[in-house]
């Protein structure tokens, strides 16, 4: 490590900017010099904090959805999954929130676990093109930062629940060629902020919910083969 060092002039550094990582925890020895002088020390890096929750989350993820056999799960389950890199998953550098889980067409076989509704900064899911099966949980309404939820083609089941309909941040819904039946949820007629619907290619039955009308920015909606 090398800074320039004022003689005499008392300075602050920040060691380890937020959006950086120069070092794995650890002990080190420093050696700092500039302007004729040099000083060394012995500093001690640790991991942050991280959220247990959504550490847990992760983890149900993998376990529920055969995470051995996917096709890249680099670095799953070792350590911390943002100061770790796991495969797939994205966190706000600043203070190591998952913000997006992308596991398109990796072979997630199982169910979507009900405690991603844990990952309470969370704006992406994208677990397309799997084969999950199982029903949506409710959970997923308690991601009030989503912004856009992709299952599209897997084996999902049973009905749209309802609390989807809660997530007043999402711009986009997929849940294109699933099995999902029952009717669509008035709910959906809630989300003022989403531009795209894709509910294609399933089992889904009854009317239209005239709510939907008030989707004003809506762009999209994908209905056909139900």
């Amino acid at each position: 490590v090398e800074w320039d060092w004022d003689d005499g002039t008392p300075f602050e550094q920040t060691f380890f900017p937020a959006r950086h990582r120069l070092a794995s925890p650890g002990d080190y020895s420093v050696r700092v010099f500039g302007g004729g002088l040099e000083e060394s020390c012995s500093i001690s890096i640790t991991e942050p904090d991280c959220n247990p929750d959504q550490h847990s989350a992760l983890v149900e993820l993998y376990n529920s959805t055969a995470g051995a056999n996917w096709l890249n799960n680099a670095n799953w389950l070792v350590g911390d999954p943002c100061i770790n890199d796991w495969h797939g998953v994205i966190c706000d550098a600043s203070d190591y929130h998952v913000t997006a889980v992308d596991l398109p067409g990796n072979n997630l076989v199982g169910t979507v676990p009900a405690a991603l509704g844990d990952l309470s900064e969370l704006t992406w899911l994208g677990l397309r093109d799997n084969q999950l099966n199982g029903s949506l949980p409710l959970e997923l309404g308690n991601l009030a930062k989503l912004e856009s939820l992709d299952l599209a083609n897997n084996q999902i089941s049973g009905e749209i629940p309802e609390p989807l309909g809660t997530l007043a941040q999402l711009l986009t819904l997929n849940l294109h060629n699933n099995q999902l039946s029952g009717a669509i949820p008035p709910t959906l007629g809630n989300l003022s902020n989403l531009d795209f619907i894709d509910l294609a290619a399933n089992l889904l039955t009854g009317e239209i919910p005239l709510e939907l009308a008030d989707l004003s920015g809506l762009t999209g909606l994908q209905l056909a083969g139900n």
